[in-house]
């Protein structure tokens, strides 16, 4: 994994060294209030930006591993409304583990920001990644033949988020996004407020590097999943189109659930691993 992850930034460097040879192209987006939209993404890998779909544009999204399907609809430029449904082992031998429910979101828009003062979103997302676990939680026992069940995805939904976002020209695009979170139905095991940070930065107008880092403090006691060291990812974005992107991801890099899922008879679930995304972007 050590070699794989090593060779994947030498790349990226290398990429963007060889970028600093001619004059940084500035991409062309969308200006909503006067602030400069990297052509609207409302999502940085499992993070949600302060980003809203514009008035009268929908999106549609799948990944894989696990599978997931989404849609997204800006009904105006400052509310996006979108769901989302999948489960794990969809591909695959075996019958699938579908997800409970649909997961369902809803982003606000406070302000679109400007060169200086970043946009601010607030929202609910009640998606999470990885499979649905409700079996009994071993880590939580009450006494003897008490206990109580898991009833989280493996890595939790984002719940209640606020969320700033601001970008800067540097060689290219940068922009970063700082939020904190509540999951208000993954509490089973422990809750409380998180926070995660995200960075997109351009190599070119077509291919963007990823990295979402969630500090996962609802997911760190004895007897939760997380290992105390939060979900690191890091990704690659192409624009194939305009309307259509292809991401690439390296999943869970601190392996954060390694050393309890083995426990759980699901020792695969807390490992690093590969993940890909499509989404194809248009208007009514």
């Amino acid at each position: 994994m050590q070699r794989i992850l090593g060779g994947l930034l030498l790349a990226i460097f290398v990429i963007s060294i060889s970028s600093l040879e001619a004059p940084a192209q500035v991409e062309s987006g969308t200006t909503l209030g006067g602030r400069y939209i990297p052509y609207g993404e409302g999502r940085v890998i499992n993070s949600p930006t302060a980003w809203t779909k514009e008035k009268g544009s929908w999106e549609l999204g799948l990944r894989l591993l696990p599978f997931l399907f989404r849609g997204e609809l800006g009904l105006t430029n400052h509310l996006t409304l979108g769901i989302s449904y999948g489960g794990s082992n969809v591909i695959g031998y075996g019958p699938p583990d579908w997800n409970p429910r649909p997961g369902f979101l809803v982003k606000i828009s406070i302000t679109q920001g400007n060169s200086i003062v970043p946009a601010v979103c607030f929202g609910y997302d009640d998606q999470g990644f990885g499979p649905w676990l409700d079996g009994v939680n071993p880590f939580k026992l009450k006494g003897e033949g008490v206990s109580e069940d898991f009833s989280r995805y493996q890595v939790k939904s984002k719940g209640f988020f606020l969320v700033a976002s601001q970008e800067f020209s540097l060689l290219g695009v940068t922009a970063f996004h700082i939020g904190v979170n509540y999951a208000i139905t993954e509490r089973s095991d422990e809750g409380g407020i998180t926070a995660y940070a995200a960075l997109e930065k351009s190599i070119n107008p077509d291919f963007w590097i990823l990295l979402d880092y969630d500090l996962g403090l609802n997911d760190n006691s004895d007897y939760s999943l997380g290992g105390k060291r939060g979900f690191l990812d890091l990704g690659i974005r192409w624009r194939v189109a305009p309307e259509f992107n292809v991401e690439f991801y390296l999943m869970n890099l601190l392996e954060n659930q390694k050393d309890k899922t083995k426990l759980l008879d699901r020792e695969d679930a807390g490992k690093w691993y590969r993940a890909l995304a499509m989404t194809f972007k248009t208007y009514f």
